[in-house]
């Protein structure tokens, strides 16, 4: 388990892609119509002169000093256009030109997820290159407290303490076969529909549209979901509940998980979920990492250490004891009385009591006799 934890350390280690801030001068880089926004100027209204003429402009955020005050701060550019506009990104003016005039992910990742509020990082340099042929205007807006991320930051620690305990709960058992049921059956239809629709037809479709036509497709599909889901959300609701109950049921049938090892790969997997909500629950790295550290080290301690702070807090802070006072001490006194008394009658009543034994002791048997009958 050490070993796993520490080669996902190593893996999440390294920091994220990015350049730090620049200075400004190093960000546009000679590059034209190449624009700082900063907080000093969170706002710019763009007026294209050229009418039905398709102009670029270059926007570059410096990024903020490296702060841990700033540690959930999530900047933004909002932009306020039409929808015919292209995006590209880079760490400054040159990679932006560069991304807009070569086919790489970048491109695709632009066209697919095209949106008019663009989330910056914090801490390093990023230029968003826009072009269009109608007037627009860019803002900057700042959150202090992004409240997600420290959703995402706390819900990692919560599932890494309690990765133990949910492996081996049955209901969490229970829970991740329906959540699993639900999620394999939507891949079950799409492998059907992959199965109906001919192979000939999807190549011939792929060579007359080329990639291009792919693109369009995936990026319909993103930017409708959102009305189809409320355009169906009855049949998507049915279909949610229909393939959730009847995965409950499978995993009821089958029942929960018993082998010991399989109960530990379960905790080691939400373990790193849960670094991993902890690594990407911060804005700086450098705290995500060390979060990380600590977590582990804290997790991993040795029993000595334990051993040595219940010594430590027995000796110097002892728990405070609460006397009785009068009336609760002749109330507590009734009741004990009371409980003995019974379970001496229950014993002698029962077969483990010598009864003859008992009465040649005692100088007044018809007492005890009457208090074995209850009286």
């Amino acid at each position: 388990m050490d070993v796993i934890l520490l080669l996902l350390i190593l893996h999440l280690i390294p920091s994220r892609n990015g350049v730090a801030c620049l200075p400004s001068q190093n960000l546009c880089a000679d590059v034209t119509d190449c624009t700082i926004i900063d907080s000093t100027k969170p706002f710019i209204s763009i007026q294209n002169e050229y009418a039905d003429a398709e102009k670029t402009w270059i926007f570059c955020y410096p990024g903020e000093k490296r702060n841990i005050y700033k540690l959930w701060m999530s900047p933004m550019l909002k932009l306020n256009i039409n929808d015919e506009y292209s995006v590209s990104y880079g760490d400054n003016a040159l990679e932006t030109e560069a991304s807009a005039s070569s086919f790489s992910f970048n491109i695709i990742r632009n066209k697919l997820f095209q949106n008019k509020e663009i989330s910056l990082r914090p801490f390093n340099s990023t230029c968003v290159r826009i072009s269009t042929t109608n007037d627009f205007s860019v803002q900057l807006r700042t959150k202090g407290i992004e409240i997600w991320l420290i959703i995402t930051f706390g819900l990692g620690i919560l599932m890494f303490i309690n990765a133990n305990n949910w492996s081996q709960n049955s209901s969490f058992h229970y829970l991740m076969g329906t959540v699993l049921g639900i999620i394999f059956s939507v891949l079950i239809i799409l492998f059907f529909m992959s199965r109906m629709i001919s192979k000939k037809v999807v190549t011939a479709a792929f060579l007359l549209s080329g990639i291009s036509g792919i693109f369009y497709t995936l990026h319909w599909f993103y930017q409708n979901m959102f009305l189809l889901t409320k355009e169906y959300w009855i049949s998507l609701l049915v279909y949610l509940t229909v393939t959730g109950v009847l995965s409950f049921f499978l995993s009821y049938r089958f029942g929960p998980v018993t082998d010991i090892r399989s109960k530990k790969i379960l905790c080691w997997i939400i373990q790193s979920i849960g670094l991993f909500l902890v690594f990407h629950g911060t804005q700086l790295t450098e705290v995500s990492s060390a979060a990380i550290i600590i977590i582990l080290a804290v997790y991993n301690r040795p029993q000595c250490i334990d051993n040595f702070y219940k010594r430590f807090k027995y000796k110097y802070f002892p728990r405070k004891h609460r006397f009785l006072t009068e009336e609760e001490y002749i109330t507590q006194g009734a009741i004990e009385t009371k409980n003995a008394l019974e379970n001496l009658r229950v014993y002698c009543l029962s077969p483990d009591c010598d009864h003859w034994k008992v009465v040649n002791k005692l100088t007044s048997p018809k007492r005890f006799t009457s208090f074995i009958l209850g009286s």
